[in-house]
């Protein structure tokens, strides 16, 4: 990360000090963590640059803690929420296709054939 741009080790930093500075106040310490783990794990360097140049543009700490809340409400719920819903509804109302589950990284098919006679 610091070999690709040097700003990125810059904003992680600047997350790691609000992390110390809302070390009691476990929400804003949720949502500074999520900008913290966007800045190492973007899935890809447009993602990581825009991270990082909001975070060096903040007014305040405040600015992070909102920025990460924003993450948090519109990217990590609403995906907790689909997989929760599509659970849900495989278990009340099973395909009737042969459906693939992942099982570490290699998907393996459900869908058994029938032996022959």
């Amino acid at each position: 990360m610091a070999n690709e741009d040097p700003n990125y080790l810059s904003a992680y930093n600047i997350c790691l000090q609000c992390e110390e500075e809302f070390t009691g106040n476990e929400n804003k310490l949720r949502h500074i963590r999520i900008l913290g783990y966007l800045v190492l794990n973007a899935p890809d360097r447009t993602v990581r640059s825009e991270v990082t140049r909001f975070i060096h543009a903040r007014q305040d700490d405040s600015d992070l803690v909102d920025f990460g809340s924003s993450f948090e409400h519109y990217f990590i719920l609403p995906c907790e929420f689909f997989c929760t819903i599509l659970t849900v509804c495989m278990l009340i109302y099973p395909p009737s296709f042969p459906v693939m589950q992942c099982k570490g990284r290699t998907p393996i098919s459900s869908y058994r054939r029938p032996s022959r006679l």
